[in-house]
């Protein structure tokens, strides 16, 4: 006899690191759930030989550092199960907090009758323009992606919790300005890694590199979206992007550069970081606080 509590015991032998510890319990819970077994009722009882199959081999997986949500299939994001596979970046907690910055921004920067168009450029799973489509019922949301194989999983994972989503391949702005498509609000969580920055082998050996890097200095992108912002956006509207560590100052500077009628504002994460930034065209409401770009940082 093997309970649930003894099959999370001897993962815990195999599982040195902690994190993989607490995944390994998050897995079981999560397998647990499938089977529709309560385990705070059920942990000192036996496990089914299906159940303990299951679970053994998602461990040896994590021991090869294969990431949870592949491991799964899924995780949640902003409380929505998104499909996750090697097609598309794992949706990130650091971009909940950005979703839940935007919806935040939307509520003060438009009045509600306003008829809304919301692009989520790269979107990978999808996840980000989903929760803007679950959260906000008339907004329109576009989500645009370079890979097809990205896309598609962006579209089932659309069906499946039932949002409407308008898709186009292509490079960053370039679906948008080749149908002349102009957006209130443009979300993008761009890959920021810099090229030789070393990352956790589970990202690296299961992730897309197509949406982890960003040249040399992690920016190429922010660089390009930048030169072609004003062709899509509406005469007052707003862009968000998620940021790397110590990108905040060229990012700021940049904006200054390029896009010197727009006010930039910078937000922190939860652990402090800088990791979000918000670029507005047209006046905020009164007291808004934006973020003072120096003339000479």
């Amino acid at each position: 006899m093997t309970s649930y509590r003894e099959a999370l015991k001897q993962a815990n032998h195999l599982l040195k690191n902690p994190i993989d510890r607490q995944e390994a319990h998050y897995l079981l819970v999560e397998l647990a759930k499938q089977d529709f077994v309560d385990l705070y009722l059920s942990m000192d009882e036996e496990a089914s030989e299906d159940f303990l199959l299951r679970f053994k081999q998602g461990v040896h997986r994590l021991i090869k550092q294969e990431p949870l949500a592949h491991i799964l299939g899924y995780t949640y994001f902003y409380g929505y199960r998104i499909k996750c596979d090697p097609r598309a970046l794992i949706p990130r907690r650091e971009t909940e907090e950005l979703a839940g910055e935007v919806l935040a921004t939307i509520d003060t920067f438009f009045k509600p009758s306003d008829d809304l168009v919301l692009a989520d450029i790269g979107t990978g799973s999808g996840a980000l323009a989903i929760t803007f489509g679950k959260e906000l019922a008339g907004l329109e949301v576009i989500a645009t992606d370079i890979s097809k194989d990205a896309l598609a999983l962006a579209r089932e994972n659309s069906e499946a919790n039932h949002v409407k989503l308008r898709t186009f391949c292509g490079s960053l702005l370039e679906p948008l300005i080749k149908n002349r498509i102009k957006l209130d609000i443009l979300v993008c969580n761009p890959p920021y890694i810099p090229t030789k920055e070393e990352v956790a082998a589970s990202v690296k050996n299961y992730e897309p590199h197509i949406a982890l890097y960003g040249g040399e200095d992690g920016m190429q992108y922010y660089h390009e979206l930048f030169d072609k912002a004003n062709q899509v956006l509406k005469d007052r509207a707003f862009m968000a992007f998620e940021i790397g560590e110590g990108q905040k100052l060229p990012l700021l500077q940049e904006i200054a550069a390029k896009l010197p009628d727009m006010r930039a504002l910078i937000k922190k994460d939860m652990q402090g970081v800088d990791r979000m930034l918000f670029v507005f065209k047209g006046n905020m409401e009164p007291g808004a606080d934006y973020q003072i770009i120096p003339e000479n940082p």
